[in-house]
């Protein structure tokens, strides 16, 4: 495959505008919220990044569509036929301690920071200034190229749903929102809940920690109805020191602090739930019933990411091993919620997953709720489609190429068997989705828009 050398170059000279375009995207706090008014159904600053991004896509020429706030498109060229680049504009809550403002783009030793970089208004850039790219240098397309980007990718993917429901399903497809060299796999994804109410918290008033399934919180808070005692201080020292965690200490209050990661990569990150569950029982803050809830979950949830002692743990030859996060973890007035996200191999029947995991509750007098079960997919590695893209990155790369399998859940799933995830991570790098201070490295950036604008080129030309 020869590479179009005048897109390259092309790319090369506008580095710049490209980043502006970057900036433009993640100085919106987007997190998707509930709905506030006609065409914002998840929220205003949802609203108002996806007006940002099709006023770029208008200003550089394309034709734009707005459905009504959920998704919008910006589309070039002429043909029957149309392929498709898939991205998301919402982003998860940025947390607190970084080092720079979260909701903009600070520039510093060769990386580009803020909320959005790599997961997902740094690829979303990257996919128009593509678009745009193939416009000034002429390449001829015999297939319309549209950008479709989403408002609600983190929080259930509803946004392309409606989406799809009322727009034309592009030919072949790719998401810049994963993993180079080609993901032709994604697990089941399947988010469940165990209930349980109590009479007895013995000193813990309440537990709060974390915001979303799909991330290994970050922090943990232990509200207690009463103050410490010396032996209890230091007990919670020496768990924190045997444990390698950092917590602060007060009279009324133990603060837990974990790390944060996607929970497709649970082993990641350092889970400030279930480090609160095992500090908890390590000093015997607890009593009566509620001392045996805390105990079952320290026990049977505790720090593991494979689900092995909730009896969850299984693999495939496709996708692997179950991945297993506790993302969840409230406790107030006796009422336990206990939010779970588990990426399952795609092989292993749905059925026998829930049914394991409502036996799991059930073992430690939990009820079991279903959240969200969204089937995997598996596109075969002989697809033209795949061909297209490994061959792409190959040139571009001068890398190998090769089809794997993930936890993540992308947009892929909204076109079955005609799109897959393709970027902007690479193999080596660190992936700093979901993670305080994330960012993307600048060169990456400028390399995945090259890769996009190739495959672009011919997959439409």
């Amino acid at each position: 495959m020869q590479l179009n050398e005048q897109l390259n170059r092309y790319i090369d000279a506008h580095i710049d505008e490209l980043f502006e375009i970057v900036a433009r995207l993640c100085k919106h706090p987007s997190v998707s919220t509930d709905a506030c008014g006609e065409n914002a159904p998840y929220g205003q600053a949802c609203r108002d990044v996806l007006d940002e991004a099709l006023a770029i896509c208008k200003e550089y020429g394309f034709k734009i569509h707005d459905d009504a706030g959920y998704a919008g498109h910006g589309e070039i060229a002429e043909g029957e036929e149309l392929i498709g680049i898939m991205a998301h504009l919402d982003v998860v809550p940025a947390g607190e301690g970084w080092a720079s403002e979260p909701y903009s783009l600070d520039i510093r030793d060769g990386k580009a920071y803020g909320r959005g970089t790599i997961d997902n208004k740094g690829p979303a850039a990257a996919a128009i200034f593509a678009m745009h790219a193939l416009l000034e240098c002429g390449v001829p397309l015999k297939r319309r190229v549209r950008v479709i980007m989403g408002c609600n990718e983190e929080n259930g993917m509803d946004d392309l749903v409606h989406y799809f429901a009322n727009n034309e399903m592009p030919l072949w497809g790719f998401t810049p929102d994963a993993n180079y060299p080609v993901i032709n796999c994604e697990k089941h994804i399947f988010q469940a809940v165990f209930e349980k109410q109590v009479e007895d918290m013995g000193k813990v008033k309440k537990i709060a920690c974390g915001e979303r399934f799909n991330v290994v919180p970050e922090k943990a808070e232990i509200i207690l109805a009463e103050a410490l005692s010396e032996e209890e201080k230091a007990a919670a020292a020496a768990y924190a020191a045997a444990n390698e965690v950092k917590i602060d200490v007060a009279d009324d209050k133990i603060t837990v602090f974990g790390v944060a990661a996607h929970a497709s990569h649970p082993n990641l990150g350092v889970n400030a739930a279930g480090h609160a569950l095992r500090l908890i029982e390590a000093c015997a803050l607890c009593a009566g019933d509620g001392r045996q809830a805390v105990a079952y979950l320290a026990k049977h949830v505790g720090l593991e990411t494979d689900g092995a002692s909730l009896g969850m743990a299984c693999e495939d030859e496709q996708s692997g091993k179950l991945t297993c996060n506790l993302g969840v973890l409230n406790v107030e007035n006796g009422k336990f919620f206990v939010g779970f996200d588990m990426r399952c191999p795609v092989q292993v029947a749905p059925q026998l997953l829930k049914d394991n995991m409502k036996a799991a509750a059930q073992r430690g007098g939990f009820a079991m709720i279903i959240r969200h079960f969204e089937d995997g997919i598996y596109v075969d590695e002989k697809a033209e489609l795949i061909g297209v893209l490994l061959e792409t990155y190959e040139a571009q790369t001068g890398r190998k190429g090769e089809t794997i399998a993930i936890g993540g859940g992308t947009y892929a799933r909204q076109m079955p068997n005609r799109a897959v995830a393709f970027g902007p991570c690479f193999p080596e790098k660190v992936d700093m989705c979901h993670q305080r201070d994330e960012y993307i490295e600048v060169e990456d950036l400028i390399i995945l828009c090259k890769i996009c604008a190739q495959a672009l080129a011919r997959l439409a030309g």
